[in-house]
């Protein structure tokens, strides 16, 4: 599956052989005491990404996150713990720009926005 489109909150996710239904997830929440530099750190969490079909899968992971070169890498290894493709391995992988320094020193960063890919069954 690969991403199509850049909306951080509803993003959706489009089978890349047509054989899979497409789908999205939600995603927010707060990252108490990040900065411009620590934005984000590795750690487990989940993500129930809503298929067309009307099913769901659970996709328990841990994410690791590098800085490259001005950018943000996020990888999130796991697993389909419930629901459609449920016991299959999953990886997730989105690539941002990091803050905008300018941005950091002034009101601050409200959103990231990594476009990035999603495969079941790896």
């Amino acid at each position: 599956m690969s991403r199509a489109g850049s909306g951080t909150d509803s993003p959706t996710w489009v089978s890349t052989d047509g054989s899979a239904p497409t789908g999205w997830y939600a995603e927010s929440g707060t990252a108490v005491g990040a900065t411009c530099t620590s934005l984000l750190s590795s750690g487990d969490g989940t993500r129930t990404f809503r298929w067309s079909s009307g099913e769901h899968s659970t996709f328990a992971y841990h994410r690791v996150v590098n800085r490259v070169a001005g950018y943000i890498q996020v990888i999130a290894t796991g697993s389909i713990q419930d629901g459609r493709y449920q016991g299959l391995p999953a990886i997730s992988q989105g690539l941002g720009l990091q803050p905008d320094p300018l941005a950091c020193a002034g009101g601050g960063v409200t959103r990231l926005t990594a476009p990035g890919t999603l495969t079941i069954g790896i």
